[in-house]
């Protein structure tokens, strides 16, 4: 219960600061908006995934304590590995040192690898198809205005 009320409050944090940064959009010949990632609800979307890639790492790491089976005691490893790796991706992201295609590419590799190996974990899968879906817009819309 805990979880989803950090997801939910995260989400909202998210969501209000998007809002308010489209009623902030600079008029035509205004400033230019600053990139995603400098953004509150940018940097909102991965804080809240990095703690949610957490949360789900300590849960997953209770877990495999409780197995006895060879195989139940793979799974959970699996999960673990991916989960880590997932995290990694979002570290790397949030370090500013990646381009935008970079960074699509990046957050793609991390949805299919959830998508693949964390089924289960919707809360994840949809974050990092959001930040993905962000990412090709203003991937759109720079090539637009160019």
């Amino acid at each position: 219960m805990k979880m989803k009320a950090v997801i939910a409050l995260t989400v909202s944090v998210g969501l209000l600061s998007a809002c308010q940064m489209m009623n902030t959009a600079p008029a035509a010949g205004g400033a230019p908006r600053p990139a995603f990632k400098d953004t509150v609800a940018g940097m909102a979307t991965v804080s809240s995934l990095l703690v949610v890639l957490e949360l789900q790492r300590q849960k997953t790491q209770d877990t495999l304590k409780q197995q006895r089976t060879s195989d139940s005691i793979a799974k959970y490893q699996a999960r673990l590995t991916a989960l880590d790796a997932i995290k990694g991706n979002m570290v790397s992201y949030s370090s500013g040192t990646l381009s935008l295609g970079d960074r699509i590419s990046l957050v793609n590799a991390s949805s299919d690898l959830a998508k693949s190996k964390l089924p289960e974990h919707t809360d994840i899968i949809n974050m990092l198809s959001t930040l993905g879906q962000v990412l090709m817009t203003t991937q759109a819309q720079m090539k637009a205005g160019q």
